[in-house]
């Protein structure tokens, strides 16, 4: 069974070049008896949106409990000293049980916050 403080756990790097900022976020299944499965990040910019473009996002088929994998978003900037943005996880979570398998699909809403030094 699910229960709604159980997650994955999910840390997020930026990786910043001259034109272009890439978001990896590594998640790790921590949660007893369950495979996720299409973990996905969707990113909304909160603000410097003007100066932002997605182009591109990487999604984890699969993953099992003990096991870690990465899911990335990358987007073209112009030059910008401040954006903010809110991050969703998505997956769907695989109840494997004895007899049978579940399916619900989870949402998280991390924020993510960055400030160019």
């Amino acid at each position: 069974m699910f229960y709604g403080y159980l997650h994955p756990q999910v840390t997020c790097t930026k990786h910043i070049f001259e034109k272009y900022v890439a978001f990896q976020y590594q998640c790790t299944n921590t949660i007893e008896e369950q495979i996720l499965e299409d973990v996905s990040v969707v990113m909304d910019l909160i603000e410097g949106e003007d100066c932002f473009a997605q182009i591109a996002s990487v999604e984890l088929k699969s993953m099992p409990l003990g096991t870690s994998g990465s899911t990335f978003v990358a987007f073209q900037r112009d030059e910008v000293h401040l954006f903010f943005f809110a991050s969703l996880v998505t997956f769907t979570i695989c109840h494997v049980l004895a007899e049978r398998i579940q399916f619900r699909q989870i949402r998280l809403h991390p924020q993510v916050h960055f400030q160019r030094s």
